[in-house]
């Protein structure tokens, strides 16, 4: 599908400070976000898909949050004739209920968007196109069979998940 821009793993609000020269702080950063904005704005495409660590972690200043915010809403406005998309990944979330993301915190900030669609908990299709973010207390066999479980053809799927393991951590492994 040609229609699709893709934007894997941004990690808006990493910190950029090994080997950087002091004069030159904060440079990286500002491109981050740069880039992010040319990413939502640019291009042809009818649909824009976020496929997963927005953010570098749990929980980012509120300064990384509101930008990420204005350029999410800026560009949904800008560009009502594009479907937004943002798969929540693993820097996004935590296993911890009891505390708040800054992803959870933005997926209820853009809500009153109608052509941003955030997705966190379970896997979802949209047309010809199938979304499986990454899930604290489920591993990527049990979402794949959640997805599967929806019963939709699809052309493509998106996910946030691994193609090789990582020593003994296998539960984000894409299921064989």
């Amino acid at each position: 599908m040609d229609n699709i821009k893709t934007l894997p793993d941004p990690h808006m609000g990493k910190v950029f400070k090994t080997g950087v020269p002091l004069h030159r702080l904060g440079e990286r950063e500002r491109s981050q976000m740069t880039d992010l904005i040319c990413s939502l704005e640019q291009g042809e495409e009818k649909y824009h898909v976020c496929t997963g660590d927005l953010f570098d972690r749990f929980a980012v200043p509120n300064h990384i949050l509101l930008s990420v915010y204005e350029a999410y809403s800026e560009a949904a406005v800008e560009r009502p004739d594009r479907e937004f998309f943002v798969l929540r990944g693993n820097h996004d979330g935590s296993r911890d209920v009891s505390k708040i993301s800054s992803f959870e915190l933005l997926e209820l900030m853009l809500r009153p968007f109608k052509n941003i669609t955030v997705i966190s908990d379970e896997p979802v299709s949209f047309e010809s196109m199938g979304f499986v973010p990454w899930h604290p207390f489920k591993d990527a066999e049990e979402m794949a069979k959640e997805f599967l479980a929806l019963d939709q053809t699809v052309e493509v799927i998106f996910t946030h998940n691994d193609i090789e393991a990582f020593g003994n951590y296998t539960e984000n492994l894409l299921p064989t």
